[in-house]
C-alpha cells in the first residue's frame, strides 16, 4: 500500500514539474497590448558554477587535462565567474525571445507596465544558471519559466519551462580546424573562458540566454498554431 502511495505521489510530482498551460483558444489575442515584467528567482540572482574534478582515467593525456584543470579552476577564479555574470542579461535575452514570437505571430503591441492600457502581462523568471565543468565538458545550464496573464481576469493563460544544456564550444566559437582532438578542445575552451574580460563574459554568456529565448518563442509560435486549430 505505501509502494502504490509513494508512485502515485511520484507520478504527481512529475506531471507539476512537467505542467504546461495553453489557453490561448480562449482569449483574442491579435494586436493587443503586452507589457513584460522579468525577473530571477533566487536560486537565479548569480550563475552557480558546479565543478566535478574527479577522474578514473591515468592516461598520460588525463593527467595533463587534471593539471591543467586544477591550475585553472582554482577557487578564486570561480568567485571572478560568479561575480562577473550578470544574470539579468540572459533573462532580458530569453525576453526578447518571447517578444519576437508575439510580434510576429500576434502583432502585439509590447508597451511598458506602466502605461495604464495593459491587456496581458508577460512575465519571465530565470530559473537557474550553472556553468559544469567536468574533466570531459564544459557546459552552461538555463532554465527558465515564461507566463502569460489577462490582467482583466487575473488567470494564467499560458504557461512553459525551457531549460537547456549548452556546449560551451558553440558558446566560444571553437574552430574545429586548429583542433585535433576533444581533449584538445576541452583544454582550449577551459583557458579561453577563464581568460575572457567580464564584458565578452557577458556577451558570451548572453548567448545561452538567446537559445533559451528561441526555444521559449518557438513552443509559443506551436501553441499559437494550435489554438487556432481549436477555433
Amino acid at each position: 500500500m505505501k509502494s502504490n502511495s509513494f508512485i502515485v505521489v511520484l507520478i504527481l510530482i512529475l506531471l507539476t514539474a512537467c505542467s504546461h498551460t495553453n489557453k490561448l483558444a480562449e482569449y483574442e489575442l491579435r494586436s493587443k497590448n503586452y507589457a513584460f515584467r522579468n525577473n530571477l528567482s533566487s536560486n537565479a540572482q548569480q550563475m552557480t558554477v558546479t565543478i566535478k574534478s574527479s577522474t578514473k582515467d591515468t592516461t598520460d593525456l588525463a593527467e595533463t587535462i587534471s593539471s591543467i584543470f586544477t591550475d585553472v579552476v582554482s577557487e578564486s577564479k570561480k568567485r571572478e565567474l560568479v561575480n562577473a555574470v550578470d544574470t539579468h542579461n540572459l533573462i532580458d535575452n530569453i525576453s526578447y525571445g518571447v517578444s519576437d514570437a508575439l510580434e510576429t505571430y500576434l502583432s502585439a503591441n509590447i508597451i511598458e507596465e506602466d502605461d495604464g492600457s495593459v491587456d496581458f502581462l508577460v512575465e519571465n523568471s530565470l530559473r537557474k544558471c550553472d556553468l559544469n565543468i567536468s574533466q570531459s565538458a564544459v557546459k552552461i545550464y538555463v532554465s527558465s519559466a515564461t507566463r502569460i496573464i489577462d490582467l482583466t481576469t487575473a488567470t494564467v493563460i499560458w504557461d512553459n519551462t525551457e531549460s537547456k544544456s549548452i556546449p560551451m564550444s558553440s558558446i566560444l566559437s571553437v574552430d574545429n580546424d586548429q583542433i585535433n582532438t576533444q581533449s584538445e578542445e576541452y583544454i582550449f575552451i577551459l583557458q579561453k573562458l577563464f581568460s575572457l574580460s567580464e564584458e565578452e563574459l557577458n556577451q558570451k554568456m548572453g548567448l545561452a540566454g538567446e537559445y533559451v529565448g528561441k526555444e521559449m518563442g518557438e513552443t509559443l509560435r506551436r501553441d499559437i498554431a494550435e489554438s487556432h486549430r481549436k477555433d
